[in-house]
């Protein structure tokens, strides 16, 4: 398969005494600014989007992939692919130009820090690789994978130009190595980054001066902020706000669908979830619409009843695939589990760990009222960003709720997988090993024969919809908040918003 792709031309921009300023409201301080060095985080993707490119985009409008950085690839064979590479990339300083070389380098960098070993340590083996001239690189492949080149559009695959590179340490506030849109001005930490125009970037001149990411953690201060004139966008509103600002006509609720699925994950390597029962039973016991509409808004995502989300190609529905599924009400079946459990009649506690946002809390507080039914005491834990992905990496969690947003099953399942550990698969269930789970999971990745590959998701999702290593909660509807006028919004490959593009009508 071969892209083609054309750089768009250069907006002509109207001159203006004060400098265009974007400012955008995003919830937590970033763990670092290089998406190959750091861990993957929420808080790092509304400021990394501005200032490194990926090898391919995800185009929302077409629900495809297209060229960025990369123009072309193809697959020599099922594990090797040969990418081609514009020639008219440049890092931040305008005159080190960004090469296949670089590609190599970019993603070698990340497979060797470990820091995102879902994201890159899976997919490829950089010992394979062969840059073979400046505009073309061949990429070898752990195994086949039919998502690689998805993967590749999402933003925590930015390219970096290896050649400005110096340390590891040095990618954490980097003002050197991108090539995107705009690039590192100053970072205070916890307060505010600041980004200005990249001048020398190759895909036109950057609409904004100056992009303002304000780091503002409660979601209903981001949206006062932006009522109150403050800031042009509000990342991860407060949704229990919509109604007074979809009344303001200075104001645009921006609404996207996505593919994105809201897990609580149960840590099954302790109590009280290394109890099939108990697991079944917090299962039923959940009141899944209910909590949606109450949590989120009957606007803003719709509950979900297996392991893939409906918007998934390989997703099954249960009921026509004939066999049991706990992903609905149901508390006096649930009660009846509990009583068949190990457990029964013992004061069960359990601590509910998240990172902090108003959804969340919203919904963690449904989820301990619920299992109060049951008899377990749930205590809430929400933490800042990057501690709750250090706490569920190291596993010292009971219960986690998350986001996967891949669309890629291979990376929603690999939390259930027990050769992967907690830090490689950023939390997850901690299962023990599952009959026949190996095999599946590793002969849907091998195979290249689609129709295999869609009969064993169907029965990896047979499985862990029984086994229930964890709980779907919901879909949501990505959501972020304008000013009027605001223009260019778009979604990641993960249903992130992307507001690298934004400008003003």
């Amino acid at each position: 398969m071969v892209f083609s792709f054309a750089a768009c031309g250069e907006k002509k921009q109207e001159e203006v005494a004060a400098p265009k300023v974007l400012r955008v409201a995003t919830k937590g301080n970033p763990i670092g600014m290089s998406p190959l060095t750091v861990a993957v985080s929420s808080s790092n993707t509304p400021v990394q989007q501005f200032l490194y490119d990926r090898l391919f985009e995800f185009d929302a409008d077409k629900n495809d992939i297209v060229p960025m950085l990369a123009t072309a690839y193809e697959y020599v064979d099922a594990t090797h692919i040969r990418l081609t590479i514009r020639d008219d990339v440049y890092a931040y300083d305008g005159t080190t130009k960004f090469t296949a070389e670089d590609v190599a380098f970019s993603l070698k960098l990340a497979c060797d820090t470990g820091n995102a070993a879902n994201y890159f340590n899976k997919y490829f083996n950089p010992a394979g690789f062969k840059v073979e001239d400046a505009t073309h690189v061949v990429l070898e492949l752990v195994g086949p994978d039919p998502f690689v080149i998805t993967a590749l559009s999402n933003i925590p695959y930015g390219m970096i130009c290896g050649k400005n590179f110096t340390t590891v340490e040095d990618l954490a506030n980097d003002k050197v190595c991108g090539t995107g849109p705009y690039k590192m001005e100053e970072w205070v930490a916890d307060s505010y980054v600041k980004l200005v125009r990249n001048e020398n970037y190759w895909n036109g001149t950057p609409y904004f001066d100056e992009v303002l990411l304000q780091i503002i953690p409660d979601a209903s201060a981001r949206n006062m902020a932006l009522e109150s004139g403050d800031i042009d966008i509000c990342l991860e509103p407060s949704l229990a706000q919509i109604d007074a600002i979809e009344a303001n006509e200075d104001l645009v609720v921006f609404s996207a669908p996505t593919s994105n699925n809201y897990t609580l994950f149960l840590n099954n390597q302790v109590a009280p979830f290394d109890d099939l029962n108990v697991r079944r039973a917090c299962a039923l016991a959940l009141n899944y619409d209910g909590n949606v509409k109450a949590a989120v808004g009957e606007k803003y995502g719709y509950a979900i009843d297996s392991m893939l989300p409906k918007t998934n190609k390989y997703y099954v529905d249960p009921k026509k695939a004939g066999y049991t599924n706990y992903f609905h009400y149901d508390v006096e079946e649930a009660k009846k589990l509990m009583a068949a459990s190990k457990y029964a009649g013992k004061k069960l506690t359990v601590e509910l760990s998240y990172a902090e946002g108003a959804t969340w809390q919203a919904y963690a507080t449904l989820i301990q009222q619920q299992w109060a039914e049951l008899g377990i005491e749930v205590t809430l834990a929400p933490m800042a960003t990057s501690a709750f992905y250090d706490y569920i990496a190291a596993g010292k969690h009971q219960a986690e709720m998350i986001n996967n947003s891949s669309p890629d099953p291979q990376a929603q399942y690999q939390f259930y997988d027990h050769r992967i550990s907690f830090k490689a698969a950023r939390g997850g269930a901690g299962c023990a090993e599952i009959p026949g789970f190996d095999a599946l999971i590793d002969g849907a990745k091998a195979t290249t024969n689609e129709q295999e590959r869609c009969d064993m998701y169907a029965q990896l999702q047979k499985m862990l919809d029984e086994y229930v290593p964890s709980i779907p909660l919901y879909v949501p509807t990505k959501v972020c908040l304008t000013r009027k006028g605001v223009e260019g919004i778009i979604l990641t490959t993960v249903g992130d918003i992307n507001a690298s593009k934004a400008y003003m009508k």
